[in-house]
């Protein structure tokens, strides 16, 4: 441990220094205990290269010491792996009244560290090093430096100290129990993409609107993020067509509907990306959903979409049923940003005419008769050569 104090003080910045603590113990101590190690002592954190909180918050205060960098151990409540559950659905009924948390329910550590003229800085080694995949519960080494010398409005989101003191914003600003426990779970891609939870605001549950069928969250994004969502219950993935993410031209918000099969609580995630970027995009948003036993289904499932319907920052007005009669008559209408060309496809192999698409409102509208087998809807833009499938409906 001297020997690592050593090299890490050849740095004369003190800032250097701590990111150096906080890069070390990312990359070398692991989530877990052993049950023969006390974890709580951080020579035997060291050595063992492994801990959990408690273990990761008092190796650094050590190691920060060490080097010179005054350091505190912080306690309080984080909503990590467990918490979600058994304190948003529950006591949050309970303790509604509670000004702070009791000191009995502090469930994790994290430290402060001083640099420069007497300012405080929040750290969480812990969270910074690693995550439990929600799956397999398999722990996952990847840095977040998130985590390091996080804004304290950020950082209150997700971690309430026992002490007052140490959430590090000014009286006015500080956070109620109560308030703390009514926001939703957020990672570090809420604050790095700009997003804002405008439906429920406050609140770590979505309502399940009974009269319409479905569930709604509405996200406020800036013009270059594209929002998806995921449904589960008891962890396993709801198929794409309980999901239908769109985005509302008039009130420049990304809706979110959910139409879960099954009653009982079901977990909902919101992740964000770059417009055009490659990847699925990061955790942003955790809520919990709870369906009622008695239910009206008016709708059986939401159509199919695809990438490009996020993309073309579509919004479809009708028909939200993803499945259609056989011989019926209905009237699709939608909206898509900066498309050339709009055309229906029947059955795979009838294109309909290319009409129904207006290309200074981006409204297509176009009613037809359901075919035997299923619907697509189908654009083309100015890049590209042939038309990408952006909606499925299928028919019964």
């Amino acid at each position: 441990m001297e020997y690592l104090c050593n090299l890490i003080l050849a740095y004369a910045q003190p800032m250097d220094r701590i990111w150096l603590v906080f890069y070390w113990i990312s990359q070398n101590i692991s989530y877990g205990a052993q049950w023969n190690v006390n974890l709580s002592i951080p020579e035997s954190v060291f050595i063992a290269r492994q801990g959990v909180c408690d273990g990761y918050a008092s190796l650094f205060q050590h190691l920060s010491n060490m080097v010179g960098v005054p350091c505190r151990k912080v306690s309080g409540l984080a909503k990590g792996g467990g918490y979600l559950k058994p304190l948003f659905l529950g006591s949050v009924r309970w303790c509604i009244n509670c000004s702070y948390p009791p000191i009995h329910i502090a469930n994790h550590a994290w430290n402060a560290v001083r640099l420069g003229d007497r300012s405080w800085y929040l750290i969480d080694s812990t969270w910074g090093a690693g995550h439990r995949k929600s799956i397999t519960n398999e722990y996952c080494r990847e840095l977040d430096t998130h985590y390091f010398l996080t804004r304290p409005e950020h950082f209150l989101y997700s971690h309430l100290p026992s002490s007052a003191t140490w959430q590090l914003v000014a009286g006015p600003e500080r956070l109620s129990y109560n308030t703390f426990v009514s926001r939703p779970l957020v990672w570090a891609a809420y604050f790095d993409l700009q997003l804002q939870v405008v439906e429920p605001a406050n609140s770590p549950e979505i309502t399940f609107d009974k009269q319409r069928g479905f569930a709604e969250v509405l996200i406020r994004a800036p013009n270059d993020m594209v929002i998806s969502s995921s449904l589960r219950k008891n962890n396993i993935n709801s198929s794409n067509e309980q999901c239908l993410v769109q985005f509302l031209n008039e009130q420049q918000l990304w809706q979110c509907l959910f139409l879960p099969q099954r009653c009982g609580t079901h977990t909902v995630t919101i992740f964000g990306r770059r417009q055009n970027s490659s990847d699925n995009g990061g955790c942003a948003i955790k809520f919990y959903l709870n369906v009622p036993l008695f239910r009206s289904v008016k709708l059986t499932k939401f159509p199919t979409t695809y990438k490009g319907f996020s993309d073309y920052k579509c919004e479809l007005f009708e028909p939200l049923n993803g499945e259609l009669k056989q011989g019926s008559q209905i009237t699709i209408h939608c909206r898509i940003s900066e498309a050339i060309s709009v055309r229906l496809i029947l059955d795979d192999n009838e294109w309909l005419p290319e009409d129904g698409y207006n290309k200074e409102t981006g409204h297509f509208k176009k009613t037809i008769t359901v075919p035997k087998q299923k619907i697509t809807l189908n654009v083309k833009n100015k890049k590209e050569t042939t038309y990408s499938t952006l909606v499925l409906y299928t028919v019964i």
